[in-house]
């Protein structure tokens, strides 16, 4: 199975040198992408990415942006 690229999320964007607007202006000249709100991707890997690796980039990018854990399993007694 192959690595999923790294992501650039919004809140770690001045770690990367950009602003909103360098963002922006990424996102449409194709060198980003967003993969969900707040994160995004090198836009040439995603480009190379077979769409059931851009679905597993694309749930990736959910859990990361979860506020509350996420508990798989069978759910607890309802009562």
């Amino acid at each position: 199975m192959r690595d999923l690229p790294p992501f650039v999320l919004s809140g770690d964007r001045v770690l990367h040198g950009l602003t909103p607007n360098e963002v922006a202006k990424r996102v449409k000249a194709g060198n980003l992408v967003r993969v969900r709100h707040c994160v995004y991707t090198d836009g040439l890997t995603w480009k190379g990415l077979k769409p059931w690796e851009q679905y597993r980039l694309h749930v990736q990018a959910a859990a990361e942006t979860f506020e509350k854990p996420t508990v798989s399993g069978p759910p607890g007694p309802m009562w």
